[in-house]
């Protein structure tokens, strides 16, 4: 018989129990990497569609201000907007659930995307806290190393990159061997194919 949802996630809750009690270490490194990703600027996507619409818009000449900026004050904004936290609770419990979403499953742009007015809030009040007082404005130097390591690219990340790219080209190879077949050259067709192998193993 076909299982139940309560049964299959009873199942899949009981895999992650075992992987959480065998290898705690890996769990809180993962989870700490994950902190990491959701407030870094670099867009992790998981839709072919969604990575590559991002990369036509990035080719145009809109303004924009990189995330790890933003990222940067809001972190500073989350720890000096805490001696207010009952006026800002709202914003505090949208940004941990939405967090939270990211660290139980995984880091992607669109889970992210409802975190991103949090970002600016959090940013703003940072930015608001320092201008009260001209003493103040030192402490948005902090910034500065945070911004710095949140828009520097790892090499997981380059990695993300060189295996979407690949995906794009093995698709234009695949594309090339069907014309190839029903152009009834099967040599072509072959060669395209074994390409797409290749550039998408």
């Amino acid at each position: 018989r076909e299982l139940d949802v309560p049964e299959v996630n009873s199942y899949w809750a009981g895999k992650a129990r075992n992987y959480i009690a065998d290898h705690p270490r890996r769990f809180f490194r993962n989870g700490v990497l994950k902190v990491f990703h959701f407030f870094h600027s670099f867009e992790w996507h998981d839709l072919w569609n969604t990575y590559w619409n991002q990369k036509k818009l990035a080719r145009g000449f809109t303004p924009t201000v990189p995330l790890g900026v933003v990222s940067a004050l809001a972190i500073l904004g989350i720890f000096l907007q805490a001696r207010n936290w009952r006026r800002s609770f709202l914003f505090y419990a949208v940004l941990a659930s939405q967090a939270a979403a990211s660290f139980l499953v995984y880091v992607s742009s669109r889970q992210r995307l409802a975190a991103i007015p949090l970002f600016i809030f959090f940013a703003c009040a940072a930015s608001q806290w320092a201008m009260v007082k001209r003493t103040r404005l030192a402490i948005l130097i902090i910034a500065v190393p945070i911004g710095a390591i949140l828009l520097l690219k790892t090499d997981r990340m380059k990695e993300e990159d060189h295996l979407w790219q690949g995906f794009e080209m093995s698709n234009r190879s695949l594309a090339a061997s069907l014309r190839s077949r029903d152009s009834n050259d099967p040599e072509s067709a072959s060669r395209f194919a074994a390409q797409a192998l290749a550039e998408a193993p």
